[in-house]
């Protein structure tokens, strides 16, 4: 996401449920509060919605991360972070 940034481009981290527990990384470099806090109601409605149905967003890695080397959900999250580079975080956009 830096390197295409950097030429004007924009990037997209489309996957709210994959940056679940790292989350406060990606508010840490957001461009104003209002977009941290944006990001915040993003993911405390997904915990809303996924335990009103019983689940849980922190279910252990599937079999392949698991093979892949990851132990929790956690270390997952923090590799979707990662994929976003250090590119302040413009904008939080609710789902279509």
């Amino acid at each position: 996401v830096d390197i295409l940034a950097g030429v004007g481009g924009i990037g997209i981290l489309s996957e709210t449920t994959e940056i679940y527990g790292a989350e406060h990384l990606l508010a840490y470099r957001a461009a104003t509060p209002e977009i941290a806090a944006k990001l915040d109601g993003y993911v405390k409605w997904w915990e809303d919605h996924v335990a009103k149905h019983g689940a849980s967003i922190d279910n252990n890695p599937s079999p392949g991360n698991k093979r892949g080397g990851l132990t929790t959900i956690l270390e997952k999250s923090l590799g979707a972070v990662a994929k976003g580079g250090q590119t302040p975080l413009n904008g939080c956009f609710g789902y279509a």
